[in-house]
């Protein structure tokens, strides 16, 4: 059977379609991509309600407005987990209000998807507080609880100062931590104001010794950064 002319026409134009955009248009669409992908994380992880509006519009376009200690922090500890040290999934980021930890978390909750082989379960980021994980907890028939810990990557911030009765918060975080530490490519950080020994003593030793398996404690440093972003795209 002989080719129709438009076959013909067909034809040439998947040929020719490489020549449609020149390649600053296609690294232009490219990076739009991204940016709305990050965008997109970053709103359905739940972040964007304490991330600063500057803050945001740098993480989107993938910048930084300053270098901070806590930043360091949670780069290392994500691309050392991407390079292949799945035991050290947890990362507990303490430090003083101010010093730049819901940024860096921020951050992280940006990265792009991993490959299913190197992430197979769920990919979801995740952002929330203490308390609303022990709320997720007592209300777990409605499934949140669960979403949060088979996210890909979680974070509990104000971690060390919700409220609630001990019982409450010892369970949702013993709960939480065991579903999380059984599966080395999950990455977990546990964001606090207060310190190691405060903490450990808000939580059972069964608990404390799950997260010391699995976790690097770190405590980020530097200046107060509380104000204004200035400068931000």
């Amino acid at each position: 059977m002989s080719k129709s002319p438009f076959d013909e026409l067909a034809r040439a134009a998947q040929q020719s379609q490489q020549s449609l955009f020149s390649e600053h248009q296609s690294l232009e669409m490219r990076v739009g991509d991204h940016e709305r992908a990050r965008r997109r994380a970053l709103r359905d992880s739940g972040v964007l309600g304490v991330l600063h509006p500057h803050a945001a519009a740098w993480i989107e376009r993938d910048g930084f407005p300053r270098e901070t200690h806590a930043m360091r922090l949670v780069r290392d500890f994500y691309h050392q987990h991407s390079e292949g040290e799945r035991l050290a999934n947890i990362l507990v980021l303490m430090g003083l209000m101010g010093v730049g930890k819901t940024f860096a978390v921020a951050w992280l909750l940006a990265r792009p998807r991993r490959s299913k082989k190197d992430l197979p379960l769920g990919d979801e980021r995740i952002y929330r507080s203490a308390d609303e994980l022990r709320f997720a907890y007592q209300r777990r028939g409605n499934d949140e609880f669960k979403r949060i810990c088979a996210a890909g990557i979680a974070v509990i911030d104000e971690l060390g100062t919700e409220g609630g009765s001990p019982e409450d918060r010892q369970n949702a975080m013993r709960e939480f931590i065991t579903l999380r530490t059984g599966n080395q490519h999950l990455l977990s950080v546990l964001v606090s104001n207060v310190g190691r020994p405060r903490l450990c003593g808000r939580y059972d030793a069964r608990t404390v010794e799950k997260i010391n398996e699995r976790a690097r404690w770190r405590v980020a440093g530097g200046p107060n950064l509380r104000k204004p972003l200035e400068g931000a795209p």
